[in-house]
């Protein structure tokens, strides 16, 4: 059973943000799935669809690296680095030709071996500042 979910885990990155496989979405998760950001927002799969068609058309040419993955009685954890090209279209950034780092960690909940929830732990911030996001903040010590 723990493998299963842990292939569901690996494949919400290499298929659903990689691909932009929404069948495969359909495949390894419920169809009331929810995912919450740094405690926040929750949305449920029709707005993670769109979230997810702005992010690949935002972000592009994305890779993923699965660090570490912890399994567990009912969750598995993935700590993670991904690599995109920005595109341009977020908080009037200027494009960027070049690559974007993002790092996080996702929590995955399952009910049976399906995705039911996912709290997502991300580094928005660094990638803003990456971005030239931060570049009017002049801190000596950064």
């Amino acid at each position: 059973m723990g493998n299963l979910r842990v292939e569901h885990a690996k494949a919400w990155f290499h298929d659903v943000f990689g691909r932009g496989d929404l069948d495969r979405l359909d495949e390894i998760a419920v169809d009331a799935v929810t995912v919450k950001t740094a405690g926040r927002h929750s949305v449920g799969k029709q707005e993670f669809i769109q979230f997810l068609d702005w992010y690949r058309s935002t972000f592009t040419n994305s890779e993923w690296e699965l660090h570490d993955i912890i399994v567990g009685d009912e969750k598995v954890v993935i700590r993670y680095t991904g690599t995109s090209t920005y595109a341009g279209g977020w908080l009037e950034l200027p494009t960027r030709d070049e690559p974007v780092k993002e790092t996080g960690v996702l929590i995955f909940a399952f009910e049976g071996d399906l995705i039911r929830k996912i709290w997502c732990e991300l580094s928005d911030l660094e990638v803003y500042s990456d971005l030239g996001g931060l570049a009017h903040i002049k801190n000596p010590q950064s």
